[in-house]
């Protein structure tokens, strides 16, 4: 005599076959979108790290623009002398002496 099967142990063979592919399905799709935004925060992070390099190379530039050698080499570019003393001042070679504070 063959077994036969319940309604019931139809049905939850049905609805384990139906989970078993939702779940399936669902971990692929969830890696996938996971391989996604983890290249996202790869790019951001590349991204980053160049702004940053950016940043840095400013700054660098920035330190060297004001220096006072640099100064000192605009101003006398100008025509003008720049004394280095307490009360740094700036005196202009082609007018008499006039010093401008």
């Amino acid at each position: 005599m063959r077994y036969r099967r319940t309604k019931f142990e139809a049905f939850a063979l049905r609805f384990f076959i139906a989970s078993l592919t939702i779940f399936i399905i669902g971990s692929i799709a969830i890696k996938g979108i996971e391989s996604a935004y983890v290249r996202e925060q790869q790019q951001l992070q590349r991204e980053i790290q160049t702004l940053k390099s950016t940043i840095d190379g400013l700054e660098i530039n920035k330190q060297r623009l004001v220096s006072f050698s640099r100064l000192a080499a605009i101003v006398e570019e100008r025509g003008y002398t720049y004394i280095t003393d307490a009360a740094a001042s700036v005196r202009d070679n082609n007018s008499n002496g006039v010093i401008v504070e």
